[in-house]
């Protein structure tokens, strides 16, 4: 068995194993799946054993993680029993959003799966963000409404709004900065592979609002090869940000000092800082009782999440192993 946090209900630990983290599927969903599965799994071996991956295949990569997060997302409201329906899907967020990865190695004696992030009150409330370590390698995973778009060049709106009421974002004010700007992303702690994707993000119904027709062409002239509106790969290092596109060279990872390396528990445990960083900026529209309501619990979620990270990080490393049941 693992321990997953607690079912807020009851208070009680949540404990599962991974084998029984499923949920109901239909056959056409499951054999889609099993394809894409097929075509990941050698990607990640690669990564495991630290070796060169092409661009393209860490797209592959970058949808793969989104699969697995909203998967997992699904898979703990099915769990915990959540009485409401899920109001997005699997194929519904699939290399819609701006996204992100950081690749950590960890260790070369690691067997094993263990997952960061996904069993918080924040994630239920927004699945934006979590850790997923593979044997020896630990992927950082995030993605959100313009997580990145602004500094990559891509078009951002100044002000986005979410309605409480039926769900929908409401934005305007767009605007699309003439040049990368570095760091992308501040405060990660030092991976071997740290990439970013923006994506131009459409509305719920498909359609493109608020855009100009320049920043639209802009962003279908630099869309990755056969994924219009994704856009190229941006790699940041600690001095600087390159564009990768799908012709360029294999990525090899970059190397990390032992001034520059960190405890396996810090790095995991940015899943649950970069939770708050998604949710930091967001803000809601509706009644006021409402807004009220979201805000205050958007707040405790993310007291929820400071409180864990460092409960996290000050356990011994025996300790915290023998805390989440993972040895």
């Amino acid at each position: 068995m693992v321990r997953h946090g607690y079912r807020w209900t009851t208070g009680k630990v949540f404990e599962f194993s991974f084998d029984s983290l499923k949920f109901p599927s239909c056959k056409a969903c499951n054999t889609s799946y099993s394809t894409f599965e097929s075509a990941v799994k050698p990607i990640v071996e690669a990564i495991c054993q630290k070796g060169a991956v092409a661009p393209s295949d860490y797209v592959l990569l970058l949808d793969w993680l989104d699969k697995v997060r909203i998967g997992l997302w699904l898979g703990y409201r099915y769990l915990q029993q959540n009485p409401s329906l899920p109001n997005f899907t699997i194929d519904s967020r699939l290399g819609r959003k701006d996204r992100m990865v950081a690749v950590y190695p960890i260790g070369d004696h690691q067997v094993g799966l263990n997952t960061y992030g996904p069993e918080t009150p924040l994630f239920q409330w927004k699945p934006s963000v979590f850790a997923l370590r593979v044997n020896n390698i630990l992927f950082l995973n995030a993605s959100w409404d313009w997580m990145c778009a602004s500094r990559c060049g891509y078009p951002a709106p100044r002000s986005s709004t979410i309605d409480l009421d039926d769900g929908l974002m409401h934005v305007s004010g767009y605007r699309r900065r003439n040049r990368l700007t570095h760091p992308i992303m501040s405060g990660i702690m030092k991976p071997c592979v740290l990439l970013f994707q923006p994506v131009l993000q459409s509305n719920a119904d498909g359609s493109l609002t608020g855009i100009s027709r320049h920043d639209f062409e802009h962003c279908l002239a630099n869309s990755w090869a056969g994924r219009n509106g994704v856009g190229p790969l941006f790699r940041q290092f600690v001095g600087e940000t390159e564009l990768i596109g799908p012709d360029d060279p294999p990525l090899e990872f970059d190397s990390v000092s032992l001034t520059e390396a960190n405890r396996m528990i810090d790095i995991a445990t940015q899943a649950y800082s970069l939770q708050n960083d998604s949710v930091a900026n967001d803000r809601y529209r509706g009644k006021r009782a409402q807004v009220q309501s979201a805000t205050a619990m958007k707040k405790k979620f993310a007291r929820l999440n400071r409180k864990t990270m460092i409960a996290i990080r000050n356990l011994k490393p025996e300790e915290y192993l023998r805390a989440l049941g993972r040895a």
